[in-house]
């Protein structure tokens, strides 16, 4: 572990309270199986009649889910800092796949460059929430400050290059 991820997990192990331990671990499961961003995607393309737009946006989930959990994943193989560090306090399950990078963090971030994309009004709103559930991965105790910063820079890069491959169909 570097100096900064070791900085900013005794930092944050050190200021668990119960009102905290609660809200985050609240915050990491909407982030499950991208619950809020299901249906934050489904409501807004509904309400907004974008639905045929959604055709586009399977694709790039699914190539940044596999990019994440498949390959990059299985290249790195980090483990969790909750078997490497006796000081951190683990308040979720523990998970079955690899630290680095944050799943959480690169659906959030990609979901969040999406739908900013899509309804730019909310855009503050949408990376807002997606920064608490990648932080709420390092204070649940599941992830270093660098998986989540690598999730996010990952999820946004897929959901950028996402979206000028659909720009470039959608004009031919």
């Amino acid at each position: 572990m570097n100096a900064f991820d070791s900085t900013v997990m005794e930092f944050v192990s050190s200021h668990h309270t119960p009102i905290l331990n609660y809200f985050f671990s609240f915050i990491t499961k909407l982030g499950d199986l991208m619950i809020v961003w299901i249906f934050l995607i489904v409501a807004l393309f509904v309400y907004h009649k974008k639905l045929k737009e959604l055709k586009y946006i399977i694709p790039i989930f699914a190539v940044s889910f596999f990019v994440n959990d498949f390959v990059i994943k299985n290249l790195v193989k980090r483990t969790r800092p909750y078997e490497q560090h006796d000081y951190i306090k683990l308040l979720i399950e523990r998970q079955s796949s690899y630290s680095f990078p944050s799943g959480h963090s690169m659906t959030s971030f990609m979901a969040a460059t999406v739908l900013a994309y899509y309804f730019p009004k909310y855009k503050l709103a949408f990376y807002i929430l997606a920064t608490l559930i990648a932080f709420s991965r390092v204070y649940v105790g599941v992830h270093y400050p660098s998986d989540i910063i690598a999730g996010a820079l990952v999820g946004f890069g897929c959901a950028i290059i996402g979206i000028k491959i659909m720009e470039k169909i959608r004009t031919k």
